[in-house]
């Protein structure tokens, strides 16, 4: 599969600089990314190729980022990290798809939307929380992989890069 996105995005008209190449994990991370590995390897593709491995689902990324706003979502951040014996937003990796812990059914319980409010947490989140609750879900490695391919567009020494 990702030979033919490649091979699609290399006959563009216009050029392309970045692909990021984004996928969970699924439980089963390692096997699913040898597709992605041998793709990239291939051959000499004119773009650069930069990872995105949710572990085990994306909405741990937008579990990261989240914040509560109010009291109400306070109450019921903390009343969901009793009931799952974790906090989602930094646990993101012990969520399983298809059980209580299912990181979709987390994300409906905190009553996040993922296209709206999700992409806004990701956007308005501090580096530094993105890094740290990040980390255990791929979010970090996708973060730091991004940085590197985009560094020399931005000025040195800057904290957030984009």
């Amino acid at each position: 599969m990702w030979r033919a996105v490649f091979l699609l995005v290399q006959s563009m008209e216009e050029p392309v600089d970045l692909v990021v190449a984004a996928r969970d994990a699924d439980g089963d991370g390692r096997r699913r990314g040898n597709g992605l590995a041998q793709a990239k390897k291939e051959r000499g593709w004119r773009f650069r190729i930069v990872e995105a491995l949710a572990i085990e689902e994306i909405e741990a990324w937008f579990l990261a980022a989240y914040e509560p706003t109010g009291p109400r979502e306070t109450e019921r951040l903390d009343a969901l990290a009793r009931r799952l014996g974790l906090d989602p937003r930094r646990e993101g990796h012990r969520l399983t798809g298809g059980t209580q812990r299912d990181p979709k059914r987390v994300v409906e319980e905190l009553a996040i939307v993922l296209h709206q409010e999700g992409a806004d947490a990701l956007r308005s989140a501090p580096w530094s929380t993105l890094r740290e609750r990040g980390e255990p879900v791929g979010l970090r490695a996708f973060l730091d992989a991004m940085n590197d391919a985009l560094r020399d567009q931005f000025p040195e020494g800057r904290d957030e890069p984009w």
